[in-house]
């Protein structure tokens, strides 16, 4: 394993992609893949001519050719690792040296009528590259550069040689075409399908509120810098009154239609940037950054107000429900300041002092405090 992380990080570098770049990384990696592979060919090329034309007046041009253009891929890998976000001027310049090698080999070889169908690997890697637009552009470039190629051979042999040509090219291009077509489907398919389990990971499937644990982390975050930038921060604690009635009276099925629309209340009494999860089997917990504590007891208020003027309606019943709801407050540049998980135990003494004067009521920790005192 770490053979393997240290030989990525040679050949990649140390760039992290964000998991919203995964197609940046892929096109990133198959860019290096290239230079690398493209170097080693050139060597490997190399090395076959050394044994099967030793002697041949074209072979130190040709050597000589195919060594610079190892040194320029290889230069052209080391750029890549420095700049890794470049990924149109890569790609473009990828083309331009892979186009550039072949024209160069075609140059020094011997004639060989075929060498104009290695333009092919340079559409449909374009296509990869650079994406469809582009790839069909490139189609036209290597069909014009393969009959400028074509131009300097002799081809009385091959009377088809053109049609042959346009046809691989024109296949190329439908394979490249529809190969991105298909990953951009299936990566959409997989980003949009990571995204409904990252859902369901972080929210309670019945009220799809946040559940506990992804609410708390949320909420420390958003403690933790509203403290640094000295806001005053608030915690509602919501429990729905005799709800165990409803349960026992009516189905399970009823409470949690009741759920499901007590949390739509809750949710429409909130500000976008207000965090509510559901703590508990009828509990909720809201937090309300930048918010004094006069003023969390008002959306506290408004959201009684709002459940106890809802009439919820199941199979031709009709409840309406009451809750009882605790605030507590870290105000502005708080000495110490308070932990999430204290704010949240101040809101949820002061919802059972609710509870104890009567319900369908909002009550503040300083209300309990004077009347402990």
């Amino acid at each position: 394993m770490a053979h393997t992380s240290s030989l990525h990080a040679w050949l990649y570098g140390q760039t992290d992609f964000a998991p919203d770049e995964e197609v940046h990384a892929f096109q990133y990696r198959f860019l290096v893949a290239i230079a690398v592979t493209a170097a080693i060919c050139n060597v490997a090329l190399i090395f076959v001519y050394c044994l099967t034309a030793w002697g041949q007046p074209y072979l130190p041009s040709i050597i000589a050719c195919w060594l610079g253009f190892m040194l320029v891929h290889l230069t052209h890998w080391g750029w890549m690792r420095r700049h890794p976000r470049q990924l149109l001027r890569t790609g473009l310049r990828t083309v331009l040296l892979y186009a550039a090698n072949l024209f160069a080999s075609a140059w020094w070889l011997p004639s060989d009528p075929l060498l104009p169908i290695w333009l092919a690997l340079l559409v449909i890697g374009t296509f990869i590259m650079l994406g469809r637009v582009w790839g069909w552009g490139c189609l036209g470039l290597a069909l014009a550069g393969g009959f400028w190629l074509l131009s300097l051979q002799d081809l009385s042999a091959y009377p088809n040689i053109y049609a042959t040509l346009c046809f691989a090219m024109v296949a190329s291009a439908i394979v490249g075409h529809i190969y991105v077509a298909r990953f951009y489907y299936l990566y959409d398919r997989l980003e949009h399908h990571q995204q409904e389990l990252q859902h369901l990971a972080s929210h309670d499937s019945l009220t799809h509120a946040l559940n506990a644990r992804a609410y708390y982390e949320q909420s420390n975050a958003q403690l933790q810098l509203c403290q640094r930038l000295g806001l005053p921060v608030s915690v509602l604690f919501v429990d729905l009154d005799h709800f165990k009635s409803i349960n026992d009276n009516h189905g399970h099925a009823m409470g949690d239609h009741v759920l499901r629309e007590s949390c739509q209340v809750l949710q429409h009494c909130l500000r976008d940037s207000d965090l509510l999860g559901r703590v508990g089997g009828e509990e909720f917990s809201i937090f309300l950054p930048n918010t004094t504590l006069d003023s969390a007891y008002s959306v506290a208020e408004h959201i009684r107000a709002a459940l106890e003027g809802l009439p919820i309606l199941f199979h031709g019943q009709v409840l309406r429900v009451t809750a009882s709801i605790g605030v507590s407050c870290s105000p502005a540049h708080a000495s110490p300041p308070p932990a999430m998980e204290r704010l949240q135990q101040r809101a949820d003494q002061a919802m059972y002092h609710a509870k104890h004067a009567g319900r369908n009521r909002v009550a503040c920790e300083e209300q309990e405090a004077a009347q402990v005192s």
